[in-house]
């Protein structure tokens, strides 16, 4: 499982935004596979070294053709050498990481210390002072997740199973699976680890990047807020709620059409 992998075409452009937030445009350049950092007039700040670039809150991993990766700032600086297996999103000064020697995830800071031991099977990136691990049973059963602080600590007070979904985690909600049996029920909670959507059987959830929240129970699709509360129901085996951004949705209803 990676919770890290962007690939990087020849020429990068489309990190304008995220280049133009550090100090300064800088954007990653590729020559014959080879990348490196570049300024507003061309002028190479990174030659190109490294096999890729990607960034990272307010720096850049910079991966080597072997595949170990590093830390560069803002303008090229080597923070970390080349030395991790992953280095993810930095958030708040720390980042999910898998060391060279381990098959676990930690948390690091922009120096390549462990502020959190790896010990998880995988790591998501923090955000607003939480981070969502996950581990990993060794007797077999459904990989378990739970919340925890900066400091490795639980925030929310008891584990769940891993939700499969893609965008489990979107403005401090998040897609979780609750046991029942042999089953996992999908449930939505909040921060504190309440249920927005309490978990039931025939029911799946769909959380979208924009913070719309479909649920499907049965033949009938619901949108519901940031609170729970249904707003519109769409009745019917194929009726579909899905969000097209901005905060809007679409309709389909079989044999009506889509409003």
């Amino acid at each position: 499982m990676r919770f890290f992998q962007v690939a990087l075409a020849s020429l990068i452009l489309n990190v304008s935004a995220n280049a133009f937030a550090m100090e300064g445009p800088v954007y990653p350049f590729c020559v014959s596979a080879s990348c490196g950092l570049i300024d507003r007039s061309g002028n190479w700040l990174v030659k190109p070294n490294y096999s890729k670039l990607v960034p990272s809150g307010p720096y850049w991993v910079a991966e080597r053709s072997s595949g170990l990766v590093g830390l560069l700032n803002a303008r090229g600086k080597v923070l970390i050498p080349p030395s991790f297996r992953e280095i993810g999103q930095f958030v708040d000064g720390l980042a999910p990481a898998k060391g060279r020697e381990s098959e676990n995830y930690g948390y690091i800071d922009a120096s390549g210390k462990w502020v959190i031991e790896p010990r998880y099977f995988g790591a998501r990136p923090f955000h607003k002072g939480m981070a969502q691990v996950i581990h990993n049973p060794k007797n077999g059963d459904h990989l378990t997740t739970e919340f925890i602080d900066a400091s490795g600590k639980r925030a929310i007070p008891r584990e769940f199973l891993v939700n499969s979904s893609s965008a489990s985690s979107v403005n401090g909600l998040s897609l979780v699976d609750v046991a029942a049996g042999k089953e996992g029920h999908s449930a939505l909670i909040d921060r504190r680890g309440r249920f927005i959507v309490p978990p039931r059987k025939d029911q799946y959830i769909h959380l979208e990047k924009d913070g719309s929240i479909v649920v499907r129970r049965g033949d009938s699709e619901y949108l519901v807020d940031a609170n729970g509360k249904t707003l519109l129901q769409d009745r019917g085996d194929e009726a579909m709620i899905r969000s097209v951004g901005a905060r809007l949705v679409f309709i389909e209803r079989p044999g009506q059409g889509v409003g």
